[in-house]
């Protein structure tokens, strides 16, 4: 077996304001003899998790194991929110049920679980999680199976059961014809493929997710390598509902490696909104067995709490800072003048044509040059017409006389706060404030907090005037 080591980024100690997500294949969860505590509950107190994913949990919804796992988590004194999605089938009388879904969301991030849903086929499960200014982020945790043809699946399998339930779907269709009279189509049955039909399923799930303003962080086991010869499909998907690889992209040029023990191949993946990339502050994997036992790494990824959730990655330019608006049809018809002008001088059309067939070639370090380039010149195409298209802004006076007053009300304001609290007045107040007002400090420290109070008044009578 290879040995799988640490990728990039090493795991530190999680900072004051840090979401930590991680996704990890666990070969099903279970309750062993010889542990007093689940591994899974063990590596989120160790790792300091906020949200993670276990794909292929092998765990029937009507066991005791995620009973035991939530009593474990809650008895650290973490809140703790589980959604689980499992086939529903009575074939399994234990509590193990082939492939399902398991997330876990512990601590503060449960405060803003606005709404969940699970799967009936157990292939995936979603999280909303509440931001400001009506945004937030959809987590899904997905399982794909591994079987790409009955023939290697057995009659327990998750395959197979998927299989059983698409057959059902086209006995349904048809029944529901022939009640309504009307032509039943040929059957697809020979045709039917789970791996594709998730892909399907998810990518609705993820327009409704965007309609609703909720950006997607995708968390799965995907059985298949997007950077390999093989892995078409999955490649295809992403750039059909537009999800970057961040681990990937963080560290193009270099081999990522692999997050399963029996081969070189990559299989789990933390997908993402391109909106999102920029909260990332850290990224990378674990080494084999580091987390959990499983022949699955663990994949983990650090966003900033404030700029994933405080609605500022998709915050429209407010109508008074903006150039000109669509309403403005004189404008807009000035400005797409203008431009043309700039893409014709410039023979943008025929060179993103020959890009395009390069790329289809293979991508390089100098292609990605090429195309940085081409991407700033028509940028500053867009600047360039939107200047000539609206009057110059030559700005305003500012007033001297109104900033100063407007200094003196904050010094007060800090000077009354510290003597209310009863606790010295802050350095930056002494060193800075005082010294643009021209005060004397030690004036300002034998004042009384009436006395304080009444000259903050004066302040704000000052700013007034």
């Amino acid at each position: 077996m290879e040995v799988i080591r640490i990728y990039r980024q090493q795991l530190i100690a999680k900072e004051d304001g840090i979401i930590r997500m991680a996704l990890q294949n666990p070969n099903g969860i279970r309750i062993r003899s010889d542990e007093r505590t689940l591994q899974e509950v063990a590596a989120i107190q160790q790792l300091q998790l906020d949200v993670v994913a276990f794909p292929e949990c092998n765990l029937s919804t009507r066991g005791q194991t995620r009973e035991v796992m939530q009593t474990q988590i809650a008895a650290t004194g973490e809140s703790v929110r589980i959604v689980q999605a499992s086939a529903r089938t009575e074939l399994m009388v234990s509590e193990y049920q082939p492939g399902g879904v398991l997330t876990a969301f512990i601590g503060k991030i449960t405060g803003r679980v606005e709404e969940s849903y699970r799967d009936p086929w157990g292939r995936y499960s979603w999280t909303r999680l509440r931001g400001d200014r009506g945004e937030g982020i959809q987590q899904i945790t997905a399982y794909r199976v591994c079987q790409k043809t009955g023939a290697h699946a057995g009659v327990n399998t998750s395959y197979s059961y998927q299989i059983q339930q698409m057959l059902q779907e086209e006995l349904d269709r048809t029944r529901q014809l022939q009640r309504e009279g009307r032509t039943i189509p040929t059957s697809t049955r020979s045709k039917l493929n789970p791996r594709r039909r998730l892909f399907e399923d998810l990518e609705k799930e993820i327009t409704k997710a965007r309609d609703k303003k909720f950006r997607v962080v995708l968390m799965m086991d995907a059985n298949e390598d997007w950077t390999k010869k093989d892995g078409k499909e999955l490649k295809a998907f992403m750039e059909k509902v537009q999800l970057r690889d961040p681990l990937y992209e963080m560290h193009y040029g270099e081999e990522v490696t692999a997050t399963y023990a029996r081969g070189k191949k990559r299989l789990d993946y933390i997908l993402m909104d391109a909106a999102l990339l920029g909260s990332i502050r850290r990224i990378g994997t674990l080494g084999l067995h580091e987390a959990m036992l499983s022949d699955h790494v663990m994949v983990y990824v650090d966003l900033d709490e404030r700029e994933a959730f405080d609605g500022h990655l998709n915050r429209p330019v407010r109508i008074p800072s903006r150039e000109f608006i669509l309403a403005q049809s004189d404008k807009c018809e000035k400005f797409m003048k203008v431009f043309l002008e700039q893409a014709e001088m410039h023979n943008y059309g025929r060179r993103i044509e020959r890009l395009c067939e390069k790329f289809k070639h293979g991508v390089t370090d100098a292609l990605i040059k090429e195309y940085n380039n081409l991407d700033q010149q028509i940028q500053n195409s867009i600047l360039h017409a939107a200047k000539k298209t609206v009057k110059k802004k030559f700005g305003y006076n500012r007033s001297p006389r109104l900033g100063k007053a407007g200094y003196g009300v904050n010094f007060w304001k800090s000077v009354l706060s510290a003597k209310t609290l009863n606790i010295p007045i802050p350095e930056k107040t002494r060193r800075m404030m005082a010294e643009e007002l021209l005060l004397d400090m030690e004036y300002v420290e034998e004042l009384n907090t009436p006395q304080t109070r009444r000259r903050t008044r004066e302040a704000v009578e000052e700013l007034r005037e």
